[in-house]
């Protein structure tokens, strides 16, 4: 043991923005704190206003504010946090700079012990009674055999022997054992240069286990970080269903010490930035996985890692990989991985992926495809598999297909699900996720049951195989009999299909289907078929449905060639209004006649063809038809409606014309089916076109204008509209000024290509407005129009020109449907003022100004005595919410409800620029005299 006396401290230059940070090791026994807000437009004033977030959780780590008695009112970091943290660190102030590296300084008052194994230094202290260990002295471990226990004192604490033997342990397994490279020590912090240094110490939350902050790169080298770890000094009130550290603190210490070596391990692979590239593509819970499988292979005893399984069991579909989830549970693919990608099981599946970034920086997502190639799986095959063998735990445990202690996990469970009138289930998948369809078997049901399977980019889209996989488990109606468990096999058309034969022998199928592809959800559909047959091989078949007011008849013929079961049905029903609006958007007009023609997905393989014909008579075509128009019945054709583009897609083979309409075609697929034309011309070459919206008061009015240099099909619909609550929220959120002037704009996207440009023109009367806006303290100017994007839910800026004069007028160019509206931005928003000031003790002090977001009031020392955030925030009682100038009033009371002192404090206004969205920041004083 050394004592480190008057040591100059050298604080580590850790470069956040470097690599993602690795977030501490925490019990799941309190809440999680939900992630933070993301800054949408990167900014100097956005990186300010999080800085004000977090820094009273690094000020009271560095004792620059005292802990509070109610932990609950400091900001907790989120992993979130600290992963957008290390992004924005190059941009971090100075001060806050400082006081995170003062945060993570090893006190100059600690001593440290070398580890029998010489590989670390453990710095703890006595004296101090926050960060003091258990004194106690009764064993230690051999200095020329760690892995010897000696008995008698040996003039260290016995915990600081069991975070020894525990440290050596780690490096023992990670590095000599599973060959990863050795962390890189901090060159510049006390103790021997070249050893791994661990603090023990107190830290801030009572369920961190310890938590790694990583320092500066390693100089001359393209990768590598060096990095430092805190451990907790004690485990009092550590007991439950899960761990009883408070009574075994080694246990305590030999999971955190596995789990954080490994971090110091990642860390020292990483690739730096270059160019402000981040060049390390893994997500933080392929990260926080590993590193808490490392706890298990070490000290496989303890079991840790169950205190996860309820994240996972109780919510099965939440997929794997994603760092939008809880990190931890994925540590049940990584034993899955370790036990079943490699036999014997092995570490080299997921060291495989952890080297091949280490040579050269990869795509997380061609990495772990890269990996699964090289062990003959393809990922998707191997993701599937354990999702459909994580269904053997608990009272279901099958160690030979799930991972050796299943036995002690929970079941995930599933219902029961209905199928629709396509005899099929729709579900979402989540990116890299999993999805259970389940289909129960009734005495009603045939023998045999016909099962298919087909994963899509989109509801109704083609069905796609890549990246798709799925297996079934059968459950057996025997008792004690076990269940069955397949993989599917798909088609070159992306199908699975399968047949059970003896489908009474059983109770229940679930399909457990895998969507493999890691960057968007998309939809599997799962058919059950165990209808009786209703045609044989040979049989015709011969459907026919009037709609209800007698206008039209649809017909379906088949012939089967193959047992057909269940039945084909044929509804005629309303069109919803996003259809009608589609089909002018689809250049056509729609005879108002709707059919839905309903069958199992199986019939278009076991069919000749399914022939469709809609029949009309021509009385009732003329009353329906366009009078505008004058398009003869045999131009109308027959239209699917495309539920991926929401578009109608004519597919129409034939038509005849005689004392009857007969529009008929083939169809595969069931869906819903209509008779439209192709649009009238409304506009020719050389037309100019206007579109004119006039309010009721005559005060001002919307219009759009174009030049055709090609015919126009079909006509432009434009009308006013209001916003919807999605549109009214993000409004709210950038804080952007609103006229209620709204536009719907509709025409086909063909039009685009055939007119100049299209061009909106708002123009309003001073006195009207005005009158819209009477709220804002906006002049027009600063007013524009934007248009709202469905995609991404927020309101986009388009470049307007304004105009003044007589009345007011905004312009831009647009080049599609949509909304669009008047919205108005200031770039002139800190008028902030502060009254009564100086105030007296006891009295009320108010806050006003334009846009405000947040206001913080410190002592001059540096402690926040009063918060408060403008949304919804109870303890913030803003004036004029529905307005865009506020007034918050504070009673002179601090957190704790006690009187504040007299003296100066400084208020830190955060507030929102309109034209960006950014939130910038305003200093001010305010003066308390008695």
């Amino acid at each position: 043991m050394q004592k480190l006396s008057g040591y100059p401290i050298v604080i580590l230059a850790v470069l956040f923005f470097c690599i993602r940070p690795l977030a501490a090791k925490t019990r799941r026994l309190s809440s999680v704190q939900a992630s933070s807000e993301i800054i949408r437009r990167p900014s100097i004033q956005g990186i300010r206003r999080f800085e004000t977030r977090l820094a009273p959780y690094f000020q009271i780590k560095a004792g620059i504010q005292p802990v509070p008695d109610n932990t609950k009112s400091i900001y907790r970091p989120s992993q979130a946090d600290l992963y957008m943290l290390s992004k924005m660190w190059d941009y971090v102030s100075a001060e806050f700079k400082t006081t995170y590296l003062k945060a993570i300084a090893i006190p100059d008052d600690f001593v440290y012990y070398t580890s029998p194994s010489g590989h670390f230094e453990i710095f703890y202290t006595l004296a101090d009674s926050h960060n003091a260990v258990d004194p106690t002295d009764q064993y230690g471990y051999d200095q020329s055999d760690w892995r010897s226990k000696t008995s008698g004192p040996n003039g260290i604490p016995d915990y600081i022997d069991e975070v020894a033997w525990a440290l050596d342990s780690s490096w023992s397994m990670e590095v000599d054992g599973f060959g990863f490279p050795p962390p890189h020590p901090s060159q510049d912090s006390p103790g021997t240069p070249g050893i791994y240094k661990v603090v023990v110490r107190e830290l801030l939350w009572d369920d961190y286990y310890g938590q790694t902050l990583h320092g500066d790169p390693i100089p001359q080298a393209e990768r590598g970080f060096t990095s430092i770890f805190e451990l907790r000094n004690e485990w009092e009130g550590w007991t439950n269903t899960y761990m009883d550290y408070e009574s075994y603190p080694e246990q305590g210490i030999r999971v955190t010490c596995a789990h954080e070596f490994f971090h110091t391990i990642q860390y020292a692979m990483s690739w730096q930035v270059r160019n402000l590239v981040e060049l390390d593509d893994f997500p933080l819970a392929w990260i926080e996985g590993s590193a808490v499988l490392m706890e298990d292979l070490a000290f496989d005893e303890i079991n840790d890692y169950i205190q996860y399984s309820r994240e996972y069991f109780s919510s099965p579909t939440l997929p794997m990989l994603r760092d939008r989830y809880d990190d931890y549970f994925n540590v049940f693919l990584m034993m899955y991985l370790y036990e079943r990608a490699v036999s014997p099981p092995s570490i080299d599946f997921i060291k495989t992926i952890f080297d091949n970034n280490y040579m050269q920086a990869l795509d997380f997502h061609e990495n772990l495809k890269s990996a699964s190639q090289q062990y003959g799986y393809s990922w998707h095959r191997l993701l599937a598999d354990f999702y459909a063998a994580s269904y053997f735990t608990g009272a279901r445990a099958d160690s030979l297909r799930f991972i050796s202690e299943a036995a002690l996990l929970p079941e995930w469970s599933y219902a029961e699900d209905s199928l629709d009138h396509y005899y099929s289930i729709t579900k979402s998948v989540l990116p890299y996720g999993m999805n259970t369809y389940s289909f129960g078997r009734s005495d009603s049901h045939a023998e045999q049951l016909r099962v298919q399977f087909a994963g899509r980019d989109s509801i109704g889209g083609p069905p796609v195989s890549q990246t798709w996989a799925a297996t079934a488990i059968l459950k057996p109606s025997a008792p004690a009999t076990a269940d069955s468990l397949a993989s599917l096999s798909f088609n070159t058309e992306g199908i699975a299909s399968f047949t059970i034969t003896n489908w009474h022998d059983f109770d229940s199928i679930i399909i457990v289907a895998t969507n493999g592809l890691g960057t968007r959800a998309r939809y599997g559909i799962a058919a059950f078929l165990a209808c009786t047959t209703t045609f044989f091989p040979g049989d015709t078949g011969h459907i026919t449905a009037k709609d209800p007011y007698n206008r039209s008849t649809a017909s379906v013929r088949f012939t089967a060639h193959d047992s057909l079961p269940c039945v084909l049905s044929i509804s005629s029903g309303n069109q919803s209004s996003l259809m009608m609006e589609n089909f002018l958007y689809s250049e056509l007009y729609p005879l108002n006649t709707f059919y839905e023609i309903a069958f199992p997905p199986l019939w278009s393989d076991l069919t000749d063809s399914i022939a469709l014909t809609l029949a009309m008579n021509p009385d009732t075509f003329e009353s329906l038809a366009d009078p505008d128009a004058d398009v003869p019945a045999p131009d109308y054709v027959l239209c699917r409606w495309n539920a991926i583009t929401l578009r109608w897609d004519p597919v129409t083979t034939g038509a005849d014309y005689d004392s009857l309409y007969y529009w008929h075609t083939s169809i595969d697929r069931p869906g819903i089916y209509s008779v439209a034309a192709r649009c009238a011309i409304h506009h020719l070459p050389g037309d100019t076109g206007v579109y004119t919206i006039t309010s009721a008061a005559g005060t001002g009015s919307a219009s759009l204008s174009f030049i055709a240099h090609d015919s126009l099909r079909c006509d432009m619909e434009f009308t006013t509209a209001r916003a919807t609550t999605a549109m009214n929220n993000e409004l709210s959120f950038a804080e952007l000024a609103s006229l209620n002037s709204f536009y719907s704009v509709t025409f086909p996207p063909s039009w685009i290509d055939v007119v100049d440009t299209m061009q909106m023109t708002i123009s309003l009367s001073h006195g009207d407005f005005a009158q819209k806006n009477s709220r804002t303290a906006l002049g027009a100017s600063d007013f524009s129009i934007y248009q709202w994007n469905d995609s991404d839910e927020r309101w986009i800026l388009l470049p307007t020109a304004f105009t003044g004069g007589e009345s007011y007028s905004w312009s831009c160019s647009i080049t599609r449907q949509g909304i669009y509206g008047l919205v108005g931005h200031s770039e002139n928003v800190d008028t902030i003022a502060i009254y009564p000031n100086p105030v007296h003790a006891g009295r009320m002090v108010s806050f006003e100004g334009e846009h405000l977001y947040q206001i913080l009031v410190y002592r001059i020392d540096g402690q926040l005595v009063f918060t408060a955030t403008q949304h919804n925030d109870p303890v913030f009682p803003w004036s004029s919410p529905d307005t865009y100038r506020f007034i918050c009033q504070w009673d002179l009371l601090n957190s704790d409800t006690r009187p504040v002192v007299p003296g100066t404090y400084i208020v830190l206004f955060t507030y929102i620029n309109r034209i960006t969205g950014e939130k910038s920041m305003k200093k001010r004083s305010l003066l308390v005299i008695p």
